[in-house]
């Protein structure tokens, strides 16, 4: 279960609720209630709304007496610590309020570049291979993230029928969430794309709590406990489907081990989260004590630890070198079984 605190700093132990009859998630959702009531603002009265927002609480967090106006930094720099807080939730909002329309025009490029326009694409006139380019140049991001904003705009965006009727989207309460602010880009990818997952093998009706609680979810926590729930919605969604996931992953693992001309010990691992759990503890413990032992801080989930810790190993353990040595031979036998690891996964 996620906890919100009264001060709306959130905490969580998400629980796996595995008890017959338990909710999917033990939380009240208003969320049908926005979709129920129908209620749909101007395409930019929220942006717009929430731009006075922002430009009374900068206002507002300035000191009554003595302010000096000038550069963005000059003036934040003399803002309260409530007043800063307060201008970064809403300037957060803000930027949720602009991801939600770059989403819906995201998905509109894609429609009028698809494959059916021919010689019309949109993205082709504006010199771009795809639409994902077009909207990547545009934003300046990844093309990963703009596959994002097309996708969800195009989960969220309203249907029409032959007929020129116009239909709900598929994930109405994402939808409803994210034209009012409450939820930002990744959190309603994090969510359609499981939903979209699942969508053929799960009961429609579990589907749409699934969705609404989800929902309900990302609008009072981080993204990682989010994702957290999402995978606990889709073991209950699909419990079909997530044994095989797990073979499937458990049938890719591979380990490749290699020694160079200068003596230098390659490693190449694919390992499913069961398998690395103790691999992982082990190379850490290692590191953590050769650190500790020649006076660094031990600090394994720092990239750098394991590097300095190597090379320190390397230049005050001499002894370990030799041992090296002598096990060189069962090195290169695990090197001659590479080809049988890679071939067939343990």
């Amino acid at each position: 279960m996620i906890h919100s605190s009264s001060t709306g700093r959130h905490h969580g132990d998400l629980l796996t609720g595995n008890m017959a009859g338990q909710a999917l998630f033990p939380c009240h959702s208003n969320v049908g209630g926005w979709i129920q009531d129908g209620y749909m603002e101007q395409p930019l009265h929220t942006l717009e709304r929430d731009v006075e927002e922002l430009r009374a609480a900068w206002n507002g967090a300035m000191p009554a007496f003595g302010a000096i106006g000038g550069a963005t930094q000059v003036e934040v720099a003399q803002m309260s610590d409530a007043g800063l807080v307060r201008v970064t939730d809403v300037l957060a909002r803000v930027r949720r309020d602009a991801e939600a329309l770059l989403a819906r025009v995201a998905a509109e490029v894609s429609k009028r570049s698809s494959t059916e326009t021919g010689e019309s694409s949109l993205a082709r006139a504006q010199g771009f291979h795809n639409p994902v380019r077009l909207i990547a140049a545009s934003t300046g991001s990844s093309r990963s993230d703009a596959a994002k904003l097309i996708a969800v705009g195009t989960a969220t965006a309203e249907r029409q029928t032959f007929g020129g009727d116009r239909l709900p989207s598929r994930h109405q309460h994402v939808a409803a969430a994210l034209e009012s602010a409450l939820i930002g880009v990744d959190a309603a990818s994090a969510i359609t794309s499981m939903l979209d997952r699942v969508r053929l093998r799960a009961d429609p009706e579990l589907a749409d709590t699934a969705e609404a609680a989800l929902v309900d979810l990302a609008a009072r926590v981080p993204l990682d406990l989010l994702v957290r729930g999402v995978r606990e919605a889709e073991a209950r969604l699909d419990r079909d489907g997530v044994e095989p996931r797990e073979e499937q992953i458990r049938a890719e693992r591979s380990l490749t081990i290699r020694e160079d001309a200068a003596g230098m010990l390659h490693l190449h691992a694919r390992l499913d989260p069961e398998t690395a759990a103790p691999v992982k503890t082990a190379i850490e413990a290692i590191v953590s004590d050769v650190l500790r032992r020649i006076g660094y801080p031990a600090d394994p989930s720092d990239d750098t630890a394991t590097q300095r810790g190597t090379a320190a190993r390397a230049r005050h353990c001499p002894a370990a070198g030799r041992r090296a040595g002598a096990g060189q031979a069962t090195q290169r036998n695990a090197g001659r079984r590479d080809g049988d690891t890679a071939r067939h996964p343990p």
